[in-house]
């Protein structure tokens, strides 16, 4: 077999797990971790919800400490490592047990790196050329970021004509309101967001209500028409993108 192929073969595995994993979820958490003592309790909340597919942020320095605690103590979870900015903090990501990478952006340093490493990448693009860069290294699963500046669902309509292979998870402004509505894409695997895990709630230790707020997110997919949401769940939402963008 020659290196080509055994590329080939070490990406499409990992486009296989994102879509496994994408699929599972619907709803891919971001979660910047504040205090050391949130981490299991969030954790556990989000997946009595039905949320076990989770993306800690390395935007605190708690970051790569959640990651390790998580993959060491819930080990049933699927934890990713986000907003991970080139191939130093792809590898301490690495190191603290991460089982997927999202990043905001693309570089080619950063994509090269995640190219010769184990774990799936899951690239941040905001335009048809970042796409085509990671296009042309073998990248089809993409984070589109930040999604409602970039477009939105119309532009995921219309990047879905010349790259018709490629999915995305669309995040940034993405909310109770409109999940549905990029769900129903067929390029759409999944959307990040924040909304259901409340800051206030968070600070307060309410972890019934981050269970409570993640399991209406989830059936609000399945059932309610946006119309319909609860109206606190549109508050949730207008915090939560402020904390995205």
């Amino acid at each position: 077999m020659t290196s080509i192929q055994t590329s080939a073969d070490a990406m499409n595995d990992k486009i296989a797990l994102i879509d496994q994993w994408c699929s599972a979820a619907r709803i891919l958490p971001v979660i910047t971790i504040e205090r050391e003592a949130d981490i299991l309790p969030l954790a556990d909340a989000l997946a009595a919800g039905g949320l076990r597919v989770l993306e800690i942020t390395l935007r605190s320095a708690l970051g790569l400490g959640a990651i390790r605690l998580l993959r060491e103590q819930r080990p049933e979870l699927i934890v990713g490592a986000g907003t991970v900015l080139d191939a130093s903090m792809l590898e301490q990501a690495e190191a603290a047990g991460a089982q997927f990478i999202v990043s905001p952006g693309s570089t080619p340093a950063l994509l090269e790196a995640a190219l010769q490493g184990p774990l799936p990448l899951l690239p941040g693009v905001a335009s048809a050329s970042e796409i085509m860069l990671g296009y042309a290294m073998g990248y089809r699963r993409f984070k589109l970021f930040p999604a409602e500046i970039c477009g939105g669902v119309a532009a995921l309509k219309a990047l879905g004509g010349p790259f018709g292979d490629i999915r995305f998870c669309p995040t940034g402004g993405v909310n109770a309101r409109n999940a549905r509505d990029y769900l129903a894409l067929t390029n759409v695997m999944c959307v990040g967001g924040t909304w259901m895990v409340d800051a206030k709630a968070v600070r307060a230790g309410d972890w019934a209500a981050i269970e409570s707020a993640t399991r209406q997110a989830l059936q609000a997919l399945d059932s309610a028409p946006a119309a319909e949401l609860p109206r606190d769940f549109d508050l949730r939402a207008e915090r939560a993108e402020q904390r995205e963008l």
